[in-house]
């Protein structure tokens, strides 16, 4: 029995696969898989590529899987869990009663802390935190990067840029990152 595992971000997507033991056998990396950013084609082409990669690592010919769980970004609704689920149904990833699809920080909480009742904080492309009680209460926050995502790679990057206009109006002082800004943009 195979399974797989996905962590679908607004940057990449990582899989891996593991045998009912939980011996990792492959994994694979590919771009991102928030449908939300990338649109549904280009999510579901990730996650496809994620896929082939990790069963070519794995050295095995590649099948759906005994049960999938994908951890995805910017999973809110009932809607995206189905248009995920669609997805994972349309590569062939497993069975349909074998997809189960929820927030990516609820991976990170289970995999950092293996269960146990604690916080964690995700800082990627975008920014959230999501904490559990050992009674089962748990709170999430994250708006994304329009409303709240202090502290995100949009959120420095977009600040980064904005000193970097500033300074080049002569409206704002001259920082230690506009030179490694006009840098990256060359």
């Amino acid at each position: 029995m195979i399974f797989a595992g996905v962590d679908g971000g607004a940057t990449r997507t990582r899989i891996v696969l593991a045998s009912h033991d939980g011996t990792i056998l492959g994994a694979g990396l590919a771009g991102p898989a928030n449908y939300d950013n990338v649109g549904v084609d280009e999510a579901r082409l990730n996650i496809d590529r994620a896929l082939d990669r990790a069963w070519t690592s794995a050295l095995l010919p590649r099948r759906p899987v005994q049960g999938i769980f994908l951890g995805m970004a910017g999973v809110v609704s009932p809607q995206d869990r189905d248009t995920i689920t669609r997805m994972a149904l349309d590569i062939h990833a497993a069975p349909p009663s074998a997809i189960f699809v929820d927030h990516d920080i609820r991976i990170a909480l289970a995999g950092g802390l293996a269960g146990e009742e604690g916080a964690v904080l995700i800082i990627g492309t975008g920014c959230s935190c999501y904490g559990r009680r050992a009674d089962g209460r748990s709170h999430r926050t994250g708006w994304g990067y329009l409303l709240d995502d202090l502290g995100s790679g949009y959120y420095l990057g977009l600040q980064a840029m904005i000193a970097l206009i500033r300074e080049t109006d002569g409206r704002g002082k001259k920082t230690s990152l506009s030179a490694a800004v006009r840098n990256a943009l060359d």
